[in-house]
């Protein structure tokens, strides 16, 4: 089972912490990098620029998170023995969606699609010992609804000896954890959040 591990993300570094320990993982700790520079260096690479044709770009690049594009272009440039892709399946699309508020299903959407247009579509199944770098909507709440909807954010997920582990970078002490059901992921953070795979990730091999 996977072992790498850092210390609680800081601000929504999620998507970079989850990254670093990626690479780790493949490369046996190759990345080079702590936490402090996960931070410091990478973070502000890849985190999401306002596109006019998407107005949910622009909130994403004021919160300061990451978009996976720019996750596959400097995993591309950083780690060359790291293969990155980005993989959209629109059918967990739909299910995750079911759980946003309306004002801001259309906007998550548009941006999905926007995303589709650089990635491999269809069923994101978990290949043994890959990491994929997820995006999950996230929820104030044991369990997922529309009222406890609060934003998003990324957990990284493996399949090793045929069990499931997630590692969650915004728990006070983030470990590897299984799982029978990694889309969704309930009573999180001592019970605080849940989080549910919204289609979009990273595939790391």
């Amino acid at each position: 089972m996977p072992s790498m591990t850092m210390r609680e993300q800081k601000g929504n570094s999620c998507a970079a912490h989850c990254t670093v320990i990626a690479v780790d993982e493949l490369t046996s700790k190759g990345s080079g990098m702590t936490a402090a520079t996960t931070e410091s260096d990478l973070w502000p690479t890849i985190k999401f620029r306002p596109e006019a044709s998407v107005p949910m770009t622009q909130q994403l690049a004021h919160d300061e998170n990451s978009d996976p594009r720019r996750v596959v272009a400097e995993v591309t440039r950083r780690w060359p023995a790291v293969t990155a892709k980005l993989l959209c399946d629109g059918v967990q699309k739909k299910a995750s969606i079911a759980y946003v508020p309306g004002a801001i299903s259309g906007h998550m959407d548009a941006l999905f699609n926007l995303l589709s247009a650089h990635a491999i579509t269809g069923p994101v199944r978990l290949d043994d010992e890959a990491f994929y770098n997820c995006s999950y909507t996230m929820h104030a709440a044991a369990l997922p609804s529309t009222a406890s909807f609060t934003g998003t954010h990324n957990i990284l997920v493996t399949l090793s000896s045929g069990k499931y582990y997630y590692y969650n970078p915004n728990e006070t002490t983030p470990s590897w954890t299984s799982t029978t059901n990694w889309k969704q992921l309930n009573g999180q953070n001592g019970g605080a959040h849940s989080y549910l795979f919204t289609g979009v990730c990273v595939l790391m091999t």
